[in-house]
């Protein structure tokens, strides 16, 4: 495959591989303008996701649309979405350690909340 034609269009990741990369230094400035050229949706899935990944994934991608998944890990059954609002829209909290929502059910899920009584 010619290096032109392998772009990474949609991206699945754990929000810790991607908080890590954010703070990795690009003294450069060459990963996220290759990364931006190309990159339309990161869905965010596996663990707990906090506003501050989102929006500094934002900062340096901004055109990107995020959503997070919630599910079994184990079987990669997500049932849960929930597409993350631009940092602008009055949604995003303000601050960063604040857990993104995990979303609404899947078109042909159904999500009961059971008491432990």
């Amino acid at each position: 495959v010619d290096e032109e034609d392998a772009k990474v269009t949609h991206l699945t990741v754990v929000p810790t591989l991607v908080s890590m990369a954010l703070r990795m230094v690009d003294e450069e400035d060459v990963v996220w303008p290759r990364v931006a050229a190309t990159l339309r949706l990161v869905v965010f899935s596996g663990e707990p996701l906090v506003w501050g990944t989102a929006i500094g994934l934002w900062e340096r991608l901004p055109t990107v649309a995020l959503f997070n998944l919630y599910g079994l890990t184990e079987t990669t059954g997500d049932i849960l979405c929930f597409p993350l609002p631009f940092p602008e829209h009055p949604l995003a909290p303000p601050h960063p350690a604040t857990p993104v929502p995990l979303g609404w059910p899947l078109t042909s899920d159904c999500l009961t909340f059971v008491a432990s009584e």
